[in-house]
């Protein structure tokens, strides 16, 4: 993990959740204050409106902080006008996370742009087709998650049955974890 929280330029190994509605900037920005993975909840915003967001975070932090989009809600020319529209309007610092597979040209357009990006996905199988597009690492959503679910599996099964596959990205995992003693029984 410390390879990746350099290259997203944190200091602590958490990656907030891009919750739609709640993960505004006040909210990114504060998380990426205290040194974590603050994540701007885009959800189905438009140009204008993802320019606004990113504009309202940065003005509250010059810290690194990550952009959550989700593809299966959006067409593939909307994907790819929303991942523009981030590019366009902000600094390296601004990283990528997608909640599901992006597609190849669209993992393209993020990594060709030099930009770290991370995939949640809620299966193994999921989990390799990430590290083929190119991802940093992946976030395994296990089914203790809140909101929408990507696997059938709970966190520590999938966790398991991914390390004992070989993945070779950095994993991190979603669901379930409260508190201080969830997230060193995870670590075990």
């Amino acid at each position: 993990m410390n390879g990746l929280a350099k290259r997203l330029g944190i200091s602590f190994p958490l990656i907030q959740a891009g919750m739609g509605g709640i993960a505004g900037a006040e909210l990114a920005a504060a998380v990426s204050r205290a040194g974590a993975g603050g994540v701007l909840g885009l959800y189905r915003m438009r140009e204008e409106g993802i320019r606004e967001a990113l504009h309202r975070t940065r003005m509250r932090t010059s810290l690194p902080f990550g952009v959550n989009l989700i593809p299966e809600l959006m067409g593939r020319p909307a994907l790819a006008a929303q991942v523009g529209a981030v590019l366009e309007a902000s600094d390296a610092g601004v990283f990528f996370v997608f909640y599901g597979l992006p597609d190849q040209a669209t993992a393209r357009q993020v990594v060709g742009a030099g930009r770290a990006m991370l995939v949640m996905v809620g299966s193994k199988a999921s989990a390799f087709a990430a590290s083929s597009l190119g991802a940093d690492a992946v976030v395994l959503q296990g089914i203790e998650a809140g909101g929408h679910l990507l696997g059938v599996l709970g966190l520590r099964e999938l966790i398991s049955e991914v390390v004992a596959s070989g993945l070779q990205l950095p994993l991190l995992g979603a669901g379930g974890i409260a508190s201080g003693h969830a997230f060193r029984e995870i670590h075990r």
